[in-house]
Parts: structure tokens; sequence; C-alpha cells
């Protein structure tokens, strides 16, 4: 509860990490209603898909160029439409869906 309240008083979340295999405080992030920047070294292309945040290379110049879009755009609006989507993909009763859809089609294969 403390890390949602915390990430849902940003204006912005930045993740420019160099290697990341999914990125928990992402979602965290658009969970708690806010626009996330992530470097392209996390697999989260949805962002710039959804309009939720933006998914950049990992340098400075191209950090600040993002981060000063989201706060001239509509931070408030990128922030619901991110947390739409974490609770429309990324929840855990949809991501067992979609193993669920993984395994039946698997077993129909083989």
């Amino acid at each position: 509860a403390e890390r949602i309240a915390f990430l849902s008083g940003l204006d912005v979340f930045v993740l420019p990490s160099l290697d990341e295999n999914f990125g928990n405080a992402i979602a965290e992030a658009l969970a708690a209603g806010t626009p996330v920047v992530a470097s392209r070294h996390c697999p989260w292309p949805e962002l710039e898909q959804q309009r939720c945040g933006r998914w950049i290379d990992a340098e400075p110049a191209a950090i600040v160029t993002a981060v000063d879009a989201i706060l001239r755009d509509e931070p408030a609006a990128m922030g619901e439409r991110g947390r739409a989507f974490i609770l429309r993909e990324r929840h855990v009763s949809a991501v067992a869906e979609q193993m669920q859809r993984v395994y039946r089609e698997a077993r129909r294969a083989s």
C-alpha cells in the first residue's frame, strides 16, 4: 500500500534500466496511475501503444525529452490509460487466462 501511494504521488516514473526481464516497477507505477518512461531494455512497448508512457533509448537526452513530453501532454490521462491497461492486460486473472489459452493450444498441437 505504501509503494502504490508513493508511486501515485509521482508526476512520472522513470526506469532507464540497461537490462530488465520484466520490470515489476513499471507495472506497479502504471497500476498507481502514473505515466512511465522506460528504456527499450525493458520489454514494455505497450507504453507507446497504449499511450501511457514513453519507451525510449536509455540515454540522458532521450529521458529528458520523454519526461518533458509527458509533463506537457496530459499526464493524468496517460496515467488513467496505464491503469486501465494494467487492469485489463496484466491483472492476475488476465495473465492466468492468457496462460490457460497457451496450454490449451499446446495440448491441441500435441
